[in-house]
């Protein structure tokens, strides 16, 4: 990323009926990262029944970005962008010049990487509920 650049990411967590999409903006301005993140929840299945999708505006913060981890997090799955994962769309990684789709290739990598997902996000808000991660038993059921 050079200055002034943007990124924006769109994350597709649905799964079975549960569905959720997140929208994080990465914004580089002189030597600072700046996230913003924008979570939308379908709330039809949640206690009390409420129609509709739930919006959660997190704003923008600043991010520590040492070692280039928030780059690396993606890079390291750059391997969903091939044909064999082709199931379920998790990013869609949008720059200036160039679309990005990375893919899941069944229920469970999905379930895995929707999982790696809130793990990653938790270490950038810690007291956001939204991202705390399943427990191990609840990917196995």
């Amino acid at each position: 990323m050079t200055t002034k650049d943007t990124i924006k990411i769109f994350v597709n967590l649905d799964m079975e009926w549960w569905m959720r999409h997140d929208e994080l903006m990465i914004t580089k301005n002189n030597d600072e990262i700046h996230l913003r993140t924008i979570i939308r929840e379908d709330t039809t299945l949640l206690e009390p029944l409420e129609y509709g999708w739930r919006i959660n505006n997190l704003g923008t913060i600043t991010i520590r970005n040492e070692n280039n981890e928030f780059e690396k997090h993606f890079a390291l799955k750059s391997e969903r962008i091939k044909a064999e994962f082709s199931k379920s769309l998790i990013y869609e990684i949008i720059t200036s010049n160039d679309t990005l789709k990375y893919h899941t290739k069944s229920l469970g990598d999905k379930g895995r990487e929707v999982n790696a997902y809130l793990k990653f996000m938790n270490s950038y808000y810690p007291n956001e509920k939204d991202f705390r991660p399943f427990e191990e038993s609840q990917l196995n059921e």
